[in-house]
């Protein structure tokens, strides 16, 4: 089964570990502290909204607290109040936006998020851009581009916040320190469009098939490059649909016939130090546009957390230690 496959490889990974601890960061230098925060952001209005163009299966509101109960830590998190706002109306997505990046910009940092759609990324990093001196860099795993263009009649979705991301000076990251991993191309005219979207603007993408257990630790130094060049620091975005949906992510918003492995994945998370960190999509899979529901979406949500935590494991924040430090529980 999923869990099976996938334990049986963090037990081989924690064995490697040992043997090998070279770890590539983007400060060697930096002190290392107790992780700060926690941030649950149950806003998949995005995708409700992109469901009136005839896309996306909503569900992502579950996401949070699904991965927050598999984390099994002790760390109290910080709910961003956002509930109210799914309601597919384009002016909610707006203003739960504002909300997220009223947390942002407070939050104690370096800080982990817990989604949600992937819109959610655009206000996070909007509002963390106000703690931050200097330009940041951006790494996203995602098997879209999510750089839609505007959508009919404005409507903001999941689907074009790395669009406004470039698109916005307050965020203060430019697209040549911007890098997409796990994208999957095509040749339809949204697609098209994307990826001359991305290359006008300097982002630089490594697609699905460039990424394999030969290549990941690879494209990950070429990425830790390329958003840490000027910068400040670098912020992480996981969108769980990157991941193969039979083996690791079944329960996503916008599942792809083949996703990237897990292994892979771990590899090139663990590589780096990051500001701030989100994970995304991770779905009960409630209903499509068109009304189907999921039977099995229960099972597929949690199977996907569980899969998340491990992702999350091995990510680093700055001036922190590993956050796999959050899921030690002090014995009593």
């Amino acid at each position: 089964g999923i869990n099976a496959e996938y334990m049986g490889f963090y037990s081989r990974m924690e064995a490697k570990k040992k043997e090998d601890k070279t770890v590539v960061t983007s400060d060697p230098k930096a002190e290392t502290s107790i992780p700060k925060t926690i941030l649950l952001c149950p806003c998949d209005n995005g995708i409700r909204t992109m469901q009136k163009l005839g896309r996306g299966t909503t569900g992502a509101n579950k996401g949070p607290e699904a991965i927050f109960k598999a984390l099994k830590t002790d760390i109290k998190p910080i709910a961003i109040p956002v509930e109210e706002f799914n309601t597919a109306k384009n002016e909610d997505t707006l203003k739960a936006h504002d909300v997220i990046s009223t947390y942002t910009k407070t939050a104690k940092r370096p800080f982990l998020t817990l989604g949600g759609d992937h819109g959610i990324t655009y206000p996070i990093i909007r509002g963390l851009a106000q703690q931050m001196d200097g330009n940041m860099g951006l790494i996203y795993i995602d098997a879209h581009y999510d750089m839609r263009p505007w959508e009919p009649e404005g409507l903001i979705s999941s689907g074009n916040s790395f669009a406004r991301i470039i698109n916005d000076p307050a965020v203060k990251i430019k697209g040549e320190n911007m890098v997409a991993i796990g994208v999957i191309p095509g040749d339809t005219e949204i697609l098209k469009f994307m990826d001359a979207f991305a290359k006008k603007n300097g982002v630089t993408v490594f697609y699905q098939d460039q990424v394999n257990s030969a290549t990941a630790k690879g494209i990950m130094e070429k990425a830790l490059k390329i958003a840490g060049n000027g910068t400040k620091g670098i912020y992480l975005s996981i969108d769980m649909d990157a991941l193969d949906v039979n083996k690791y992510a079944p329960g996503v918003s916008c599942f792809v016939k083949k996703g990237l492995e897990l292994p892979d994945v771990i590899t090139m998370v663990s590589m780096g130090e990051f500001c701030g960190a989100d994970i995304v999509e991770v779905s009960i899979r409630e209903k499509t546009w068109t009304g189907e529901l999921d039977p099995k979406g229960a099972e597929k949500l949690a199977a996907t957390a569980i899969t998340a935590t491990e992702i999350i494991k091995h990510i680093h924040l700055k001036q922190q230690k590993r956050i796999s430090s959050l899921f030690t529980k002090k014995k009593k």
